[in-house]
């Protein structure tokens, strides 16, 4: 399979609930399906999300979706 994989969910590092804002902060492996043998974490991806409702009448959110990627 060339070319070919997904991404799969770690774990949760956190999860914040507030005021001004609500998050969570999760690991993701992305995984290359067989490219160099068996199938392995080609990149490790730290995802931060952050919601605000900006606007509560009209139900106006803003997201802050931050990753940060590195290759183990």
């Amino acid at each position: 399979m060339k070319g070919q994989g997904t991404v799969k969910f770690n774990s949760f590092l956190s999860e914040y609930e507030g005021n001004v804002f609500s998050g969570f902060q999760a690991v993701q492996n992305h995984i290359d399906f067989g490219a160099m043998g068996e199938d392995q974490v080609a990149i490790n991806e730290l995802l931060d999300v952050r919601v605000w409702n900006v606007v509560q009448i009209d139900k106006i959110w803003m997201i802050d979706y931050t990753t940060n990627i590195n290759s183990p």
